[in-house]
């Protein structure tokens, strides 16, 4: 099994995959109002989170923190 490590800030770390579930959910809403429909919104999103996620660890093999602009 395994373990959640909560990082000092009070953070629980999102994998990638919560990322990508997260983007595919809010494609899923947005294609239920803007046109071209749930494919393409559902794509977006699922690279939306995938990217997050590189850009993000990236961030972090920099040394930046979470208010670093």
């Amino acid at each position: 099994m395994r373990r959640i490590v909560i990082h000092q800030t009070g953070e629980v770390p999102m994998t990638m995959w919560w990322k990508i579930a997260a983007g595919a959910a809010l494609g899923f809403v947005i294609g239920s109002f803007a046109p071209p429909g749930y494919p393409l919104w559902v794509t977006v999103g699922v690279l939306a989170g995938a990217g997050a996620d590189v850009w993000l660890q990236r961030r972090a093999a920099r040394g930046g923190g979470a208010g670093d602009g």
